[in-house]
């Protein structure tokens, strides 16, 4: 290895976005990548959102604003950036889904995913049943995300799942597909329990099944995970600069000792106690890690938990107010982190395109 080879690893940092889960809280993460998109404007760096990170991942409504946020425009649904092809060394930078149209999805959709009918299904939850059919938000991945890949994705992507056949975290990467479809690993990633039945999904190019849940289960925040893939993607860079979205939940306190014990007394509690200790964790260990810059977006801003499906205009109006503050509170943190990706160069991990419509060349 040259000189010129040398100094290029040692000062090589790649940036990862991660997002956590989180269903209708999603709302908050998409405002925040609204706004981290106009500060790049500001900036006057006008190249697409995506292509400013080396590897983006993202749990159950997390995976989802990922795979939007990466997926090649063409080949999904959903509303483009305003912004023409960038050329660059190598090829296009290909303009991605657009940020802000993010939010809308959740507001216009969020009751066609979550229906909030009183029928024998429902009545049921959650004694025998899941609370929602899956054909709804089957259709809704179908309509945007199509019949893309997992491996059409513009940067490397992650989707965090978890298998019950094998009994730990399945990550389905873009770059190691096994022929997954984009729809899949958003369905795979959100399947969460006692809400939508399991997803069960075969990779194409080995045959194999597995039954997949939500991988809030075990990595709500997949931060962790995210590195650990960029290192194996990445191993020479000298810093990872991780920016972790949250959706805000609240933080869960209670006194055991006020209750009755036993499965009675503990039925609720350890649900909440499990998912904000999973989140808690990451954050613990994460700044502790040499060679780590960890971002954490978040803010003590929901006084209540904001339920997964709670799609009410009152419920939306909340989120997307706790997503202002949340801004105001690390905008500090996220102006930082904007100039920095700002004045990088586009690195080897976009995927550019060489031949493109001519009448791609102007915004929309």
């Amino acid at each position: 290895m040259g000189i010129l080879d040398f100094l290029k690893r040692r000062k090589e940092i790649r940036y990862i976005l991660s997002i956590d889960g989180g269903g209708m809280r999603g709302i908050i993460p998409s405002v925040i990548l609204s706004k981290l998109s106009a500060l790049l404007s500001e900036y006057g760096d006008e190249r697409p959102l995506y292509s400013h990170f080396d590897l983006i991942a993202g749990t159950s409504t997390g995976a989802l604003i990922a795979l939007a946020l990466t997926m090649p425009n063409g080949k999904t649904g959903l509303e483009r950036e305003d912004k023409a092809p960038l050329w660059t060394r190598g090829g296009y930078i290909m303009p991605g889904s657009d940020p802000n149209a993010f939010i809308g999805l959740y507001r216009d959709r969020g009751p066609e995913i979550f229906p909030k009918t009183q029928n024998f299904k429902s009545l049921l939850y959650p004694i025998l049943t899941d609370k929602y059919e899956a054909k709804p938000y089957e259709r809704f991945l179908s309509s945007a995300f199509m019949d893309s890949e997992l491996s059409d994705a513009l940067v490397p992507t992650a989707a965090i799942a978890y298998s019950t056949t094998d009994d730990s975290i399945y990550t389905m990467r873009s770059w190691d597909s096994h022929g997954i479809l984009s729809r899949e690993a958003a369905l795979a990633s959100s399947a969460a329990p006692m809400y939508f039945p399991p997803a069960e999904i075969r990779e194409r190019d080995t045959g194999i099944s597995r039954t997949l849940i939500d991988g809030g289960v075990a990595a709500n925040n997949p931060a962790l995970i995210a590195y650990s893939e960029a290192r194996k993607l990445y191993p020479d860079a000298a810093e990872y600069r991780i920016l972790s979205l949250s959706t805000c939940a609240p933080p869960y306190r209670f006194n055991p000792s006020e209750g009755i014990g036993g499965l009675t007394g503990w039925a609720s509690p350890i649900l909440k106690v499990y998912g904000n200790a999973s989140l808690n964790t990451v954050d613990e260990v994460m700044p502790g890690i040499k060679g780590v810059k960890y971002v954490r977006i978040w803010a003590p801003v929901l006084e209540h938990r904001i339920k997964l499906d709670a799609t009410t205009s009152t419920s939306i109006a909340t989120l997307l107010d706790a997503a202002e503050r949340t801004y105001k509170a690390k905008e500090e943190e996220l102006r930082s982190f904007a100039y920095d990706i700002s004045k990088e160069k586009t690195h080897s991990s976009v995927r550019l395109s060489q031949n493109i419509d001519n009448n791609l060349l102007e915004p929309r």
